[in-house]
């Protein structure tokens, strides 16, 4: 997936990737100065060499400054590149596919797991490209100084290296069962917080604490493993890095004793021999880290290579036909023989009892469930939200403004949000309040009107109701029903679990639902609907 990356971000890499050159060239300096001072300790204290000091110092803060400036940018950009990259591959799916994903999951994608993409995987990136560069430019400076270091320490290196590979599977292996524990984790408490009143009103304070330890020592303990693993490796690592960091100095030693090769020249090789087992020993544990966070890269990568249909766009709908022989999900049959025909201007109710397939065929008209059987305009899978609103049983708002929830997109214009408004009898709501993250501050009913207020100051063709009345008495719902169904211009689907009596009589259609089927279609022309077998609800 490194490559993936790199590809991805080529420019601001490069610019770290010179950065680095930089940096391990100033190391080289370093070794060399320090083996000049060795070399010239008896005129230490002379002007040339206090410059020489001081230079040196003025580079190496430079260049750290540099190194870490790039370092930092470039995670920028990345964090930034795989939270746009997560949120847009939710946003391209459609509402079916959407509500199969747990709300937890979603919010630990976009937060934990790109926070350990940046912080355990670039980073771990980085440091390895660090690590890279730093053993070429000394093994190039050993190897013209003295080649028995190079081949000790290279020799050490390859055994560190396969040592460390073989944890490679498990440490990936580790990483998903962090990823599903922490999941499983933020669903608990999410469902404690959710539930709380139940927890005390039924005193099962004792049995959701048990709940709430499992899940977090599921978590801990696997969070424990997998580090446990990382810095068991990352001990053996340490101690291969000590036995080539004496080894030089015995080298060193050895060199000293039977070879001409000067104090200074060995001073050298030794700072440079630390760019070889630092490296080593650093690289060994970034690519165990490296390797555990990887499955977490992958799956953005995957899940945005996943192909989305595109759908034609129509700005306005003429009719919406459904011929549908069955719809099913999970080897459940949810929709039988659906042969249906909704032309624009006219006003339709689809009635039946409660899990009969109402809300489902609505959501099939909708698009939701993939299928050839709805047409639009004689096409098939369009995108027809130009010219339709919908409002669902239960929705919620965005943690704006009211009049901003209502306009949406649209400009604000303060006179239709207020008539807005009134049409749905919220006059005395403040079109200015700003709703709280959770929807709080509003009863289920005004969250309902404030969906049907939207509706209106949106102006659309059609609309689609799923239950939209269902918090409000009959006297409200009858008002602000009357306001859709006398409105010549407006195309209504409407969902309804109890009629209201009042407003049958306005409707053009009136569709009967039964175990998933069309039982019954009853036309405002054949006879009056109040002398109809529907459940009504009264004022």
């Amino acid at each position: 997936m490194w490559k993936r990356i790199i590809k991805d971000f080529k420019k601001p890499f490069f610019v770290v990737f010179l950065a680095i050159v930089f940096s391990a060239g100033v190391e080289l300096v370093k070794a060399s100065v320090l083996g000049a001072l060795t070399e010239n300790l008896a005129t230490i204290l002379e002007l040339k060499w206090i410059f020489v000091f001081i230079g040196f110092l003025v580079l190496q803060l430079v260049l750290s400054v540099s190194k870490d400036f790039a370092f930092n940018r470039l995670k920028r950009k990345i964090q930034h590149f795989f939270l746009r990259k997560g949120v847009g591959q939710y946003m391209v799916e459609n509402e079916y596919a959407f509500s199969k994903h747990d709300m937890n999951e979603i919010m630990n994608k976009l937060t934990s797991e790109v926070e350990v993409i940046n912080t355990q995987y670039i980073q771990s990136l980085l440091m390895v490209v660090s690590c890279m560069v730093n053993f070429v430019f000394a093994t190039i400076y050993i190897g013209l100084l003295n080649v028995w270091f190079l081949i000790f320490l290279y020799v050490c290196s390859a055994l560190m290296i396969v040592w460390n590979q073989s944890y490679k599977g498990k440490l990936s292996q580790k990483q998903e069962q962090i990823m599903t524990s922490k999941r499983n984790w933020i669903s608990a408490l999410q469902q404690f917080y959710q539930n709380f009143p139940v927890i005390k009103e039924y005193r099962l304070e004792k049995m959701e604490q048990k709940q709430l330890d499992l899940a977090s020592k599921n978590w801990v303990d696997s969070d424990y493993q997998s580090n446990l693993i990382v810095d068991l490796l990352g001990s053996v690592n340490l101690e291969v890095g000590l036995i080539m960091f004496f080894g030089v100095y015995f080298i060193c030693g050895l060199t000293a004793r039977y070879t001409n090769v000067s104090i200074g020249i060995l001073m050298a090789i030794s700072q440079a021999s630390n760019m070889i087992t630092s490296p080593i020993i650093d690289f060994a544990t970034l690519k165990n880290r490296m390797n555990a966070s990887e499955p977490i890269v992958r799956s953005f990568y995957q899940n945005t290579e996943k192909t989305h249909h595109e759908k034609t766009v129509v700005s306005t709908i003429d009719q919406i036909e459904i011929n549908l022989d069955e719809l099913k999900e999970n080897d459940k049959v949810l929709l039988q023989n659906i042969h249906l025909a909704f032309d624009r201007g006219k006003k339709y109710m689809i009635t039946g009892p409660s899990g009969c397939g109402k809300t489902t065929l609505l959501k099939t008209l909708k698009g939701i469930y993939e299928t050839d059987a709805v047409r639009v305009n004689g096409q098939n899978h369009v995108d027809y939200f130009d010219d339709a609103s919908f409002v669902a049983q239960k929705g919620a708002l965005f943690p704006w403004t009211i009049e901003k929830n209502i306009a949406l997109d649209k400009e604000v214009v303060q006179e239709e949000i207020r008539a807005a408004l009134s049409q749905v009898n919220l006059t005395q709501m403040d079109p200015r309040h700003v709703m709280r993250q959770d929807n709080e501050t509003l009863s289920g009913g005004e969250m309902q009107r404030v969906h049907l207020a939207r509706v209106i100051y949106q102006h659309k063709s059609w609309i689609f109701l799923d239950e939209a009345f269902s918090a409000l008495d009959a006297q409200t719902t009858q008002t602000i029903e009357r306001i859709f169904l006398e409105d010549p211009g407006i195309t209504l689907i409407h969902v309804c679990h109890k009629p209201v009596k009042e407003n049958v009589d306005l409707y053009d259609e009136i569709i009967q639902m039964e175990h998933g089927k069309v039982v019954g279609i009853q036309k405002n022309t054949e006879k009056s609907m109040r002398e109809r077998n529907i459940c009504f609800c009264t004022a």
